[in-house]
């Protein structure tokens, strides 16, 4: 299911939660909506290092009817420019989405669940950046996982991010009525955590012994 968010949700969970407040700033804004379209991956995985960068990423994207490789191909760098998107991005944008458009790119390896090929594929993007390709790496499909305690993903982003061995009924409930009203938000970035988006957090969950 396709949704959205801004900064209003990570200000409320932020202040709600200090641990998820420091998840956030390592974290960054992931990217959602049309992140099923590698293409659009893509342009939200350039501007999203930004500080700025997802805010940046509505304006471009509500000055269009459509993203396109066409569209941004065609489109003069000075109205890029009036969105305050910086050169740099400008030329990155502008540069993918002229190779699209003139078939000297395959998107399709961009749906591969292959980790070799799709870092391949990724640098072979001229101008996108280190912080680019993790930020195209880490966002998410449009399936975002529910906050349901029966989802492993959840319980793994909560043990991780809380450090504890494991997540029983009563501390689900405390943190997930702590989410509210933004759950669906909560669970975008708990899933994020559990895989990986935070180098240094571990599974606390002890190992099975063989």
């Amino acid at each position: 299911m396709n949704f959205t968010y801004s900064q209003v949700e990570l200000d409320y969970l932020s202040k709600k939660d200090k641990k998820f407040k420091e998840a956030i700033e390592q974290i960054g804004f992931i990217p959602v909506g049309n992140s099923s379209d590698p293409f659009i991956k893509v342009i939200q995985s350039i501007l999203a290092p930004l500080d700025n960068g997802h805010e940046l990423f509505e304006k471009l994207e509500k000055s269009f009817e459509k993203l396109t490789p066409y569209t941004l191909t065609k489109i003069k760098e000075k109205k890029l420019h009036a969105l305050k998107i910086p050169q740099f991005q400008v030329l990155c944008i502008k540069d993918f989405a002229a190779r699209v458009y003139r078939n000297q790119y395959d998107l399709t390896q961009l749906s591969s669940t292959d980790e070799g090929l799709l870092e391949a594929s990724l640098c072979a993007i001229p101008g996108l950046t280190f912080e680019a390709i993790e930020e195209f790496k880490k966002s998410p499909s449009n399936n975002i996982e529910p906050l349901e305690r029966e989802n492993e993903t959840i319980l793994k982003g909560m043990r991780m991010l809380y450090r504890h061995r494991a997540i029983d009924d009563a501390k689900f409930d405390r943190y997930s009525k702590r989410y509210q009203p933004h759950g669906q938000v909560a669970a975008l970035y708990l899933a994020a955590i559990a895989n990986g988006a935070i180098a240094d957090l571990t599974d606390p969950q002890p190992k099975n012994k063989k």
